[in-house]
């Protein structure tokens, strides 16, 4: 189901018509017609209003899952509440090693909206609750402070990519930016122009006053003939989770590269890691592969053999 169905759907199965519904979650009946058709946005403090009120996780209003198992019934939740949203955000922030800048950008939102969200001068509606528990790793109901519990009993709909990682960890490495468009011949207002941005703003950026976001960083990438991660300054510590995943096609293009390049005992040699000795023999051996195997074997058997010959 769609997350604007969920709020209606919610109150049916309670059996509560919709003027009592709103007056209990201090909605005007137009205000709550919009919130159960979509055309309105449900923001933090409505989401713990109608949990408790329809007795169902926040994740199930919002459309994160079809569980809508009673709360109520639920252990840990309404132990202590916390009305605090912006401080549960910010303190498992902080204990993840995500900057303001590092998270604002994930969530393409400005640092200064991000801080605006922390200290509560803004409430958060449900897209930014949904990729904030998602980066935290804990569910909607605990952002909410409904629950002392972190995970969730639903499963996210998606899980982190690298690209998310990336935006997480990493820093905007300006001084390479600035180089990359010095050798492509841009002048500050030109490469500006290119972006669509003020030279001001653009000007900004490069000063390292004010930073771009996710999508501002994928066109900044873009225009520069890069990709993302190579604009990016990750710490080590953190490199592993933000590697791009190669593709299938990628790795199956790895495959017909190495055998086109590689001499002939370098082929065999990794061919003998994937298979028994008797097989390695064959030399039509990595076209039934790629043909024939899963895709989990195709990776394996393209990293071992990418390994064995570099």
């Amino acid at each position: 189901m769609k997350q604007q169905n969920m709020m209606r759907v919610a109150r049916n199965n309670k059996n509560i018509a919709q003027i009592k519904a709103a007056k209990a979650l201090g909605l005007s009946i137009s205000s709550i017609k919009s919130k159960e058709v979509g055309t309105s946005a449900l923001q933090d403090e409505l989401l713990r209003k109608a949990a408790k009120l329809y007795d169902v996780s926040s994740a199930y209003l919002i459309g994160l899952t079809l569980d809508n198992r009673s709360i109520k019934k639920e252990p840990n939740y309404f132990k202590k509440e916390n009305n605090a949203i912006g401080e549960i955000i910010r303190n498992k922030r902080i204990a993840k090693n995500f900057t303001i800048i590092g998270m604002a950008s994930y969530l393409d939102i400005s640092p200064v909206y991000l801080e605006n969200h922390e200290t509560g001068v803004r409430p958060l509606y449900s897209d930014l609750i949904i990729e904030i528990s998602l980066a935290l790793d804990v569910s909607t109901d605990y952002l909410l402070g409904l629950t002392t519990d972190e995970k969730p009993f639903y499963a996210h709909n998606r899980s982190l990519t690298a690209l998310d990682y990336a935006f997480l960890y990493g820093t905007c490495d300006v001084d390479k930016v600035i180089s990359l468009r010095t050798q492509l011949n841009f002048s500050k207002t030109e490469f500006a122009k290119k972006l669509n941005l003020s030279s001001s703003r653009y000007f900004y950026f490069e000063s390292g006053q004010k930073p771009f976001q996710r999508q501002r960083l994928i066109e900044l990438a873009d225009a520069l003939g890069v990709t993302v991660f190579d604009i990016l300054i990750i710490p080590d510590e953190h490199k592993s989770l933000c590697q791009p995943l190669l593709t299938k096609q990628k790795y199956i293009d790895i495959f017909f590269s190495l055998i086109k390049t590689s001499d002939i005992d370098a082929v065999v040699n990794a061919m003998m890691y994937l298979v028994k000795e008797e097989y390695a023999k064959d030399p039509n051996y990595l076209l039934k592969l790629i043909d024939t195997a899963s895709d989990n074997a195709i990776l394996d058997a393209s990293a071992i053999l990418a390994k064995s010959i570099n």
